[in-house]
């Protein structure tokens, strides 16, 4: 907690994010992109502010992004970058990760989260959209599609959804997959750099450029800690809506994508299961993606995207 105590949190109320590299840099997924998200905030009703980026097209149907667990807003730019002239994009920072206020009392529950989520749905107007989610934030956009019919009319889960079989036995785990989707791990130790150039050097290998201002914050004096509540994420319980996601399947009555990595979270047999329990879901499972299939797999998981999208139940549902 002391840590909270002595970061310093930015707030970007409408700064738009550079996302091409430097000059001289190599092909980046982020180039080419015409306009940048716009960050804003919104005050929810616990008085705590949610962050976001908006990559603003009103003449066209809304989206909500939800990113992982240990994720950002700005791990959508990519998706940004290939669909905004289709969408009205929206991708939140949720409580405790990017720009957003951490929980105090850490609480990170699926059921918290979804209060915030949903405050944050009112403040911005969204009347009918659609929903994609990233690991835990393909568990938020199954509560949400569940608990909030009227208002989702189509859900893109990646890599994510129940974590036992529907009698509670564990099935046979994808390749190279070490322990089931939520299991224990060691407490984290939240690093601190010694100044900026040192945090973003520690960065290089797993974000681009644009994401180091939702990685780090610099302190008062002077060194860099993470930006999200590591040990708070860590040590919060996951709440119902994690650990027994069968009543929400059941209960999700709009077009579904669910993505599937041949090598990440999510065993083939429940994702089989979950098919066979509710026919709206239409399961693609990506050979040779990983946990973050955008950037695994980026074409044939952006090719089953596109495929979706182009349904006519499923774009037609937006106009409902």
């Amino acid at each position: 907690m002391q840590l909270a105590k002595t970061i310093l949190l930015w707030t970007a109320m409408s700064v738009a994010i550079p996302l091409g590299g430097a000059k001289g840099e190599g092909p980046s997924p982020m180039n080419g992109v015409e306009s940048a998200g716009v960050r804003s905030s919104v005050i929810l009703s616990n008085g705590r502010k949610l962050s976001y980026l908006h990559w603003a097209n009103p003449s066209r149907p809304a989206i909500l992004l939800l990113h992982g667990k240990g994720g950002f807003a700005t791990s959508f730019i990519d998706f940004a970058q290939r669909y905004s002239d289709r969408f009205d994009i929206y991708a939140v920072d949720m409580r405790g990760r990017g720009f957003s206020d951490w929980a105090p009392d850490l609480d990170y529950t699926v059921e918290s989260t979804e209060r915030d989520l949903f405050d944050f749905i009112q403040a911005v107007g969204l009347k009918r959209f659609g929903l994609y989610g990233h690991s835990f934030g393909a568990v938020m956009s199954l509560n949400i599609a569940a608990h909030h019919s009227d208002k989702v009319a189509f859900l893109i889960m990646e890599d994510a959804g129940p974590i036992a079989l529907p009698d509670g036995s564990q099935p046979v785990l994808n390749e190279g997959q070490a322990a089931p989707a939520g299991a224990p791990t060691p407490a984290p130790t939240p690093r601190v750099f010694r100044n900026w150039e040192e945090a973003t050097k520690a960065c290089a290998t797993y974000c681009t450029p644009s994401q180091y201002e939702s990685l780090f914050v610099r302190r008062f004096d002077g060194t860099v800690a993470e930006r999200n509540d590591i040990y708070g994420l860590w040590a919060s319980k996951r709440g119902e809506g994690f650990t027994d996601q069968w009543p929400l399947v059941r209960e999700v009555r709009v077009p579904t994508l669910y993505l599937r990595a041949q090598y990440g979270l999510m065993p083939l047999q429940i994702a089989q299961e979950v098919v066979r329990m509710n026919g709206r879901f239409t399961l693609v499972s990506i050979a040779g993606a990983r946990h973050s299939m955008r950037w695994s797999a980026p074409e044939p998981t952006y090719a089953a995207i596109t495929t979706f999208l182009d349904r006519p139940d499923v774009m037609g549902n937006l106009a409902q």
